[in-house]
């Protein structure tokens, strides 16, 4: 049976018409969606100004962000609350702070590790652990909501909420997908005291309700809690001879806990490395000296020094100087002492990785005796490392660069700055990690010639005689 050409062109319209309508439906909602954004965006403005008054600078996040909603959706017309229901939803449903996430936990995303504290009231602290971030500690209030975990904060964002969904929840850990699509990793340290809940993360009189037990063994990953000597046993002067651009040359710690630091500033642009001096004060936190700088200047000690005393002899040890330690011990090449702050100078340490100093914890879980292996993939563009060497011809002394990702990830010890060497390529060839997450990393190859990186690549942390650092 053959179709009419009438009856095909009827058809044909019809479906001109159900896509036309289709696209001019979205088309629609898309500008509806705009401007009824816009004008919860201006409804926020206007009851932004509340959260000036003195009164709500004092309660908590939580009750301030429920204040704004409250005023936002008052003055939200029939259109913008049909939008914003779904955010009064969840904020209803707070306070709700579940026994399985009250705990101690590492918040662990690429580039960073949080220790973060959640107790049964809602609230919670976070401090930085190692790595960069924007920001070193964060306070505030959380809870769970619709499958995810919101927080909110004591200082900076406080609308919208951050509301970040659970993913892959175990009895002892699980993962927060963040607003930027970052994947990070909660495991469980430790418990708090708690009037709602036990030990094992239920609530108290719901015994049925017990998640299953742990299938990880976290004990180990215990921090230590003020375990840092005493200031008065570190009183002195430190120096390092060779110290890079941007660290401390001296340092002189007085009975009070302050200090004077002299530090080796990089030059701006062409100009000379210069000295400055500056000085603040050092308090316990954790195994590590918290630093606390007064003065503005750009050029200052890092935000934590880690004291270690080994064979007799006193150090400060800066982040920096500590992955340095990691790198030339994993090469099996002696430390360079003389860019360590010390009690004195001109002494090696007879430091190996089989019989490392007691580094803190993540460094100290980098150290491999039995060298650490793996495969480079997903390479990104290769480019040379300047604007003039694109102007060479190709190999030489050009050095050129290009990401890729590392099979290995914090799981198996891999911090941000640990270098691995490929065993295929030439002596200049370097991988240095620059975001470590909990089965992979991202990493840096760089490498001088003719030559490229192929997906495959097998890479170690053992130098097999190259120098160490980067070339």
């Amino acid at each position: 049976m053959k179709l009419s050409e009438s009856a095909l062109s009827n058809s044909s319209r019809w479906v001109g018409r159900i896509l036309g309508y289709g696209i001019a439906g979205v088309i629609c909602y898309a500008l509806i969606s705009s401007y009824v954004t816009f004008r919860i965006g201006r409804n926020l403005e206007t009851c932004s100004m509340w959260g000036q008054d003195s009164a709500a600078k004092a309660q908590t996040p939580l009750i301030k962000a429920k204040s704004l909603a409250a005023c936002i959706d008052r003055h939200n017309t029939l259109p913008e609350r049909m939008f914003f229901w779904r955010t009064m939803k969840m904020l209803d449903s707070l306070p709700n702070a579940p026994c399985k996430y009250v705990g101690v936990w590492t918040s662990t995303r690429p580039g960073s590790v949080f220790r973060v504290t959640m107790d049964d009231s809602g609230a919670f602290t976070a401090d930085l652990v190692t790595g960069r971030s924007n920001t070193e500690s964060a306070s505030g209030s959380w809870g769970a909501a619709d499958g995810k975990l919101v927080w909110f904060y004591d200082e900076g964002l406080v609308w919208p909420p951050d509301a970040n969904p659970i993913q892959d929840e175990e009895a002892d850990r699980f993962t927060l997908v963040e607003r930027n699509g970052v994947h990070t990793q909660f495991t469980r340290l430790d418990t708090v005291e708690s009037k709602t809940c036990n030990t094992t993360g239920v609530r108290i009189g719901h015994q049925n309700d017990a998640p299953a037990k742990p299938t990880v063994d976290t004990t180990a990953l215990l921090p230590k809690r003020d375990v840092a000597p005493p200031l008065a046993q570190w009183i002195g002067q430190y120096g390092a001879n060779d110290a890079p651009a941007g660290e401390a040359t001296q340092i002189q710690i007085s009975n009070d806990g302050q200090y004077s630091a002299t530090l080796r500033c990089a030059g701006a642009g062409s100009e000379p490395a210069r000295q400055t001096t500056t000085k603040g004060s050092l308090r316990p936190d954790e195994g590590w000296y918290k630093v606390e700088t007064a003065g503005g200047d750009e050029c200052r000690l890092p935000s934590r020094l880690y004291p270690l005393e080994a064979d007799g002899q006193r150090y400060l040890l800066t982040d920096a100087a500590l992955t340095d330690i990691v790198n030339r011990l994993n090469a099996g090449q002696p430390v360079n002492a003389s860019r360590l702050l010390q009690t004195a100078s001109g002494t090696t340490p007879a430091w190996t990785a089989s019989q490392p100093p007691a580094l803190p914890k993540p460094y100290g879980e980098a150290i491999k005796a039995t060298p650490l292996t793996g495969k480079l993939g997903t390479f990104g563009t290769v480019g040379a490392t300047s604007r003039a060497a694109l102007l060479q011809p190709r190999g030489g002394e050009v050095e050129y660069r290009a990401s890729a990702a590392l099979d290995l990830g914090t799981k198996q010890g891999v911090i941000p700055g640990m270098v691995f060497y490929p065993q295929a390529g030439p002596e200049s060839a370097r991988v240095e990690v620059i975001e470590a997450d909990l089965d992979r990393a991202k990493v840096r190859i760089s490498w001088k010639g003719d030559w490229r990186p192929s997906e495959g690549l097998v890479v170690s942390t053992a130098s097999g005689g190259r120098a160490v650092g980067k070339s």
